[in-house]
């Protein structure tokens, strides 16, 4: 939706300083992109595809610092109420917490899910 609709409403005619406004937004949403001359939907599919692999390679390393650092470091002590953690997932689980954060933090980085351009809101929306 454009700004002067959504100050004037529909219907009604546009303020020219509205329309420098609009134009001075669109031009920073599309300043701040990494490929200006390419489509923006492709754009926001190379930042989707980015995020998953981020996500990816983020779960990745969690579950493997959690399998073979942290699990095998706390059975090896002589306490049991530790291994009652590792028997009950609990360790599992916060490696699931990781890979969610820094997709969440990631989000804002990404030029193609900018909330100044039309669909990317959406997508942020589905993706937090």
């Amino acid at each position: 939706m454009q700004l002067s609709n959504l100050i004037q409403g529909p219907g009604s005619a546009a303020n020219p300083v509205l329309k420098v406004i609009e134009s001075a937004v669109q031009a920073e949403a599309n300043a701040s992109r990494w490929f200006p001359n390419m489509s923006i939907l492709w754009e926001q599919a190379f930042d989707i595809t980015a995020l998953l692999m981020l996500i990816m390679i983020t779960a990745w390393a969690t579950q493997g610092l959690r399998k073979f650092v942290i699990v095998p470091m706390i059975r090896r002590t002589k306490y049991d109420w530790d291994d009652i953690l590792v028997d009950k997932a609990l360790f599992r689980w916060l490696s699931y917490m990781l890979p969610t954060l820094v997709a969440t933090a990631a989000i804002e980085y990404l030029p193609g899910l900018d909330p100044a351009l039309e669909n990317s809101v959406t997508i942020v929306t589905i993706a937090r």
